[in-house]
């Protein structure tokens, strides 16, 4: 046989093998390349929804510390105004107590604001209803526990919650002290101390400031995302 047959019969398996086999290597090659492909748009996709997500989450949190930092500033400006409304009116409040001190009663009926009794207190009436018409007029406690309320719906730190709730507690034992001025407590033997007003107000300045101490240190912290 000739030498060029017997070449061609050699080598037209070999070829053909070698065809094969690029074939299915360059489909191997095709499928990975696709597979990559595919991987690395699903990758792309997901870190888009990511951070869009993140985005949005940080969107959120911003807003909702901009909500509670102006709940809370809204809290401690109207607990200061009811401080300096109220200051003056201390001296009033102690005057009347002072009478009632010297008094045997002076009492309301039923605590209900109607005054029934009042005997050697040497505090003619007109002077009664001049001191607690300025005490009542002074002593506005409504601002200061809707804003409490506000930052007790607000949250979320327990600590600010408990604070809140102290501060409205304290304003309204302020507002009933000064209501009840001159007035001895119900069914109480001895007469109000003179000082009480003063106290209550010393008390809730305390409270409102440890309550703009607490707000402070949550809004300084880090957010819940750690940002």
């Amino acid at each position: 046989m000739e030498p060029v047959v017997i070449a061609a019969l050699i080598n037209g398996p070999v070829t053909l093998a070698v065809g094969a086999l690029t074939y299915t290597v360059g489909r191997a090659a095709a499928r990975t390349a696709q597979n990559t492909a595919a991987e690395t748009a699903d990758f792309a996709y997901r870190a888009t929804l990511e951070a869009a997500e993140l985005a949005r989450t940080t969107a959120l949190e911003a807003e909702r510390r901009k909500t509670q930092r102006e709940a809370y500033a809204n809290l401690v400006s109207k607990a200061h105004a009811y401080l300096r409304a109220t200051k003056p009116i201390l001296a009033l409040a102690e005057e009347l107590d002072e009478y009632a001190e010297q008094s045997e009663h002076v009492t309301r009926d039923d605590r209900t604001g109607a005054m029934v009794e009042v005997k050697d207190s040497g505090l003619v009436d007109s002077r009664t209803e001049a001191l607690e018409t300025r005490i009542r007029r002074a002593n506005d406690q409504v601002p200061v526990l809707r804003a409490a309320d506000v930052v007790i719906l607000e949250g979320p730190h327990p600590t600010l919650t408990r604070a809140a709730r102290q501060v409205k507690a304290d304003t309204e034992a302020l507002h009933a002290t000064l209501a009840n001025a001159g007035l001895w407590p119900w069914r109480q033997e001895e007469a109000p101390d003179p000082q009480r007003s003063a106290h209550a107000h010393a008390t809730l300045e305390a409270t409102v400031e440890d309550f703009t101490e607490a707000a402070r240190g949550h809004l300084n912290g880090p957010t819940e995302n750690g940002a």
